[in-house]
């Protein structure tokens, strides 16, 4: 894909077209991405401050930590009529343009339960389970030997989707306070500011770990 294509994505004057343009409220938001040039630029981050958009960053030399836009680049890419070369900026826009649009209001989504990526980000996916669980309840009165493990139930899209979400006992402290320890080194290390250390109590069968949180 013609190395344009980066640079459009990256214009600060897109990011806030859409911001304005799904009336996104202040400090809702979190952007994750890689660690390219673009995504890194301090003329962007300023202007995701600016926009009160929360930043989130892979680690370095780990390919994993944003697998939701590497499986929709594999969509992409695996597509019947994806060209082996675009001629031009512009045929590489036309053919993405027309892929998106499809991604987008047509593509029924596994990861989404089979909902439509626009019906879910538009808040359509409720009314679209109750249509769905209409049918299955019409063809399972008319038909109910096919369904052999009893009456089918519409799946609705999960309602929370995590990138290596964090276990409990590391996101919220125990309770009362007295089973956890918090340590603050006082000199800052090379590689931050400061280092807190949370080690927690645990039963006999778990053994006690500590867990550092950089800031």
């Amino acid at each position: 894909m013609p190395c344009h294509q980066c640079k459009f994505v990256g214009k600060p004057q897109t990011l806030t077209h859409v911001f304005a343009n799904h009336q996104i409220e202040p400090d809702t938001l979190t952007v994750h991405q890689d660690r390219g040039a673009p995504m890194t630029a301090n003329n962007f981050i300023a202007l995701l401050a600016v926009l009160k958009i929360d930043v989130s960053h892979s680690r370095p030399r780990v390919s994993n930590d944003n697998p939701f836009s590497e499986a929709h680049f594999k969509t992409l890419k695996t597509q019947p009529d994806y060209p082996a070369r675009f001629n031009d900026i512009q045929h590489a826009r036309s053919w993405c343009g027309e892929f998106f649009d499809w991604y987008n209001d047509q593509h029924q989504h596994s990861g989404l339960n089979g909902h439509i990526p626009a019906d879910v980000f538009y808040g359509r996916a409720e009314a679209v389970t109750t249509i769905k669980q209409a049918a299955l309840d019409d063809a399972y009165r008319r038909h109910p030997e096919r369904f052999v493990n009893g009456t089918p139930r519409a799946k609705a899209p999960p309602k929370v989707v995590s990138i290596n979400p964090l276990p409990t006992s590391v996101v919220s402290l125990p309770s009362p306070m007295g089973n956890a320890e918090i340590q603050s080194d006082a000199k800052p290390t090379p590689r931050s500011r400061s280092v807190a250390r949370v080690q927690f109590q645990r039963t006999s069968r778990h053994p006690t770990s500590e867990v550092e949180k950089l800031h």
